[in-house]
């Protein structure tokens, strides 16, 4: 639990800044798309098609780490499969990004859902330890680090780039 909120927070740092502050869920896709254009050595894609295959896979198929299931459990009505088929095209959608290279829509649906996987940690959905969510949090915690590692070697390639500006700068005042 502990790798992942870490790697979470790394992550986080990286990629929300106050530019997209106001949403619920960050929306990763623009950056991601600045990230993989300098990305030539095509890291991410090597990342999540040979070292992450299955767990992306796992996490893509998994309903309890997208953000419509748990919207449709909080409904008035729990029962409503509503959510079913956006989760049946999502994960038919990364799928096809993962065979076709198609790396940032890929990078960003596996950010949304590890987003979820960050929520369910932080916010009491999950308990420290707990027996239920084990694969995808092992696997998210990994992928979180892998991901980190990448897009902070991205960013400090790139340095004379701007990123965004952060939600919390430093302050003179501090």
């Amino acid at each position: 639990d502990l790798r992942f909120i870490t790697a979470w927070i790394g992550l986080s740092a990286c990629c929300v800044t106050s530019a997209r502050n106001d949403q619920t869920v960050p929306n990763f896709l623009p950056l991601v798309q600045r990230l993989t254009e300098f990305d030539s050595n095509k890291r991410y894609y090597q990342l999540l098609w040979q070292q992450y295959s299955g767990p992306v896979k796992e996490l893509i198929k998994n309903p309890y780490v997208f953000a419509p299931y748990w919207e449709a459990q909080r409904a008035a009505d729990s029962k409503d499969n509503q959510w079913r088929p956006a989760f049946e095209q999502s994960s038919v959608a990364a799928l096809n990004c993962l065979s076709r290279q198609r790396v940032p829509e890929l990078v960003a649906i596996v950010f949304d859902r590890l987003y979820v996987l960050q929520n369910q940690l932080i916010q009491g959905g999950a308990t420290y330890q707990g027996r239920v969510n084990r694969s995808q949090v092992s696997h998210g915690a990994a992928m979180a680090e892998a991901l980190l590692a990448v897009t902070i070697d991205i960013m400090l390639e790139h340095a004379d780039e701007h990123w965004g500006d952060l939600i919390y700068p430093v302050s003179d005042s501090y």
